[in-house]
């Protein structure tokens, strides 16, 4: 028995998807996705001759996006001769060309491809803005990490026995005109407030080794909010501070106190330092 009944060709069609695909600002890239849409609804509009099975894009954009390298964007279709598959072809060379915004491109000659031209889209103004952006919340991010070793520092020079090197003093933490305040029933009559670098190093040193007053010292931190302004130029750290001390003159307690810490960048380095130091003792024991 003889079957005269034709059957369709199963093409697979793959559109190459570069890198200046991904270096388009944002806003430009809806109107590939719409030509690439005009394109398959152009095949459908093909009636009988060639209908679409399936479109996809493949993981590997994921390194295309890394490499700068080419990747497929891929459809399915059966078509009843290769005169269609041909004409889809063309569809990528046709598809109206006005749903497809113009690109500004400059020429780079790439250190890594010696003599060769690579069309890259010209920053605009919303990638500037996008950049600065960008850039303005990454010193915020490295301020409050410049921010939480500052006190982390302080916290382990105050440890008897102390955790800091030999190089490091309480003095390079605070910023000249420092503030180190006492508040609260507690506190602000034990301490008051102390005003100056010198002067609350010299208080700090009254409680610290060669001084016989801890045996041992230790300080342990939590609940910690730091909120650092968006230019960059202030910041506040809040913690619950919980300190275990045991006296040389015998005996030990458990403090636990609020801490409420302003600080302000070095003019020299990216360091952050202490500007003004708020600690309200809330219970100890025993």
């Amino acid at each position: 028995m003889v079957d005269n009944v034709s059957l369709p060709l199963r093409v697979l069609f793959c559109c190459g998807v570069t890198q200046n695909f991904f270096d388009l600002p944002r806003e430009q890239i809806g109107t590939v996705w719409q030509a690439y849409g005009v394109m398959l609804k152009s095949i459908e509009a093909m009636g009988g001759r060639a209908r679409c099975l399936a479109s996809w894009t493949t993981t590997e954009w994921l390194w295309v996006r890394s490499t700068a390298r080419r990747g497929p964007s891929t459809s399915m279709a059966d078509v009843d001769s290769f005169d269609t598959a041909a004409a889809v072809c063309n569809l990528y060379r046709t598809t109206p060309r006005e749903r497809i915004q113009p690109v500004a491109l400059r020429q780079d000659r790439s250190p890594h491809r010696p003599g060769a031209d690579r069309a890259e889209p010209v920053m605009n103004e919303m990638t500037e803005a996008a950049l600065a952006d960008m850039t303005a919340r990454l010193a915020v991010l490295e301020a409050e990490r410049a921010v939480r070793r500052t006190m982390m520092r302080y916290m382990a020079l105050c440890d008897v026995p102390s955790d800091g090197q030999p190089s490091e003093t309480l003095a390079e933490l605070f910023s000249v005109n420092a503030v180190w305040q006492g508040v609260g029933p507690k506190y602000a009559e034990k301490f008051g407030a102390l005003t100056g670098r010198e002067v609350i190093v010299t208080m700090l040193a009254r409680y610290l080794p060669p001084t016989p007053h801890f045996s041992v010292n230790a300080h342990f931190m939590a609940s910690e909010t730091i909120d650092v302004d968006a230019a960059a130029t202030h910041a506040t750290g809040r913690w619950i501070m919980l300190q275990a001390s045991g006296y040389v003159a015998s005996g030990a307690e458990l403090v636990s106190a609020r801490l409420e810490v302003d600080f302000v960048p070095a003019a020299d380095t990216k360091r952050w330092l202490i500007r003004h130091f708020r600690t309200q003792r809330l219970f100890d024991a025993p």
